[in-house]
């Protein structure tokens, strides 16, 4: 799998497909940064601010 960690900015794709399996809670945290370059606190504060969006 490649890892975008090495990406300047996360594509619209890219960050809707890492909400889609952060919020899955089957893939770990590590599994997600690994892939995306994101920390764990990077998912959780993006998850939170897209569901307080979409209110």
């Amino acid at each position: 799998m490649t890892s975008l960690a090495d990406k300047q900015v996360l594509t619209a794709g890219d960050i809707s497909r890492m909400i889609e399996i952060a919020w899955e809670d089957r893939t770990p945290l590590e599994a997600i940064k690994a892939q995306f370059g994101l920390k764990e606190s990077a998912v959780i504060r993006l998850k939170s601010h897209l569901r307080l969006a979409g209110n």
